[in-house]
């Protein structure tokens, strides 16, 4: 006679199983975050770079249009991670100044000082060169040219 007891199936899971979905569910979920945080990271940076260029073309614009009879610049305060739109006028006039978010920094500056100022109806700039903003890993180049031009790498 067959018993009760050996027909009776097995149904669940094993503790083995559990442990090994728990597992496999907790990898993806770590890389999950990895790849938000880089991507937060990426964004910090894009939208700094994005709004510090914008500051720029909008002294430049401003130049231009000869607002108030001035010519417009930006200040960059290295040591504290924030840059000024300023006026030429002795002493400078702060329009507006601006701070980098708390990860992202001035990485490399290789203007000849730490202003640049656009000529009045041309836009043309005073001086040459590129800012990098960094995070430590991301890095965004702002290029100026002489002739005014404003470019993000």
């Amino acid at each position: 006679m067959v018993s009760s007891r050996t027909w009776q199936r097995n149904t669940g899971f094993t503790l083995i199983e559990i442990l090994l979905a728990f597992a496999i569910i907790s990898a993806l979920a770590l890389m999950g975050i990895g790849a938000y945080q880089l991507l937060f990271q990426r964004s910090l940076v894009d939208q700094a770079a994005a709004e510090l260029m914008l500051t720029l073309q909008e002294a430049q614009d401003y130049s231009v249009r000869v607002k108030e009879g001035k010519a417009y610049g930006v200040h960059l305060v290295l040591d504290i991670s924030e840059y000024l739109l300023i006026t030429d006028n002795k002493p400078v006039d702060i329009i507006q100044v601006y701070r980098l978010p708390a990860s992202v920094y001035f990485d490399e500056v290789t203007f000849a000082g730490d202003e640049v100022f656009f000529a009045k109806l041309t836009g043309t700039s005073s001086v040459v060169g590129s800012i990098t903003l960094s995070d430590g890993r991301l890095h965004k180049r702002i290029s100026v040219s002489g002739n005014g031009v404003i470019d993000l790498d």
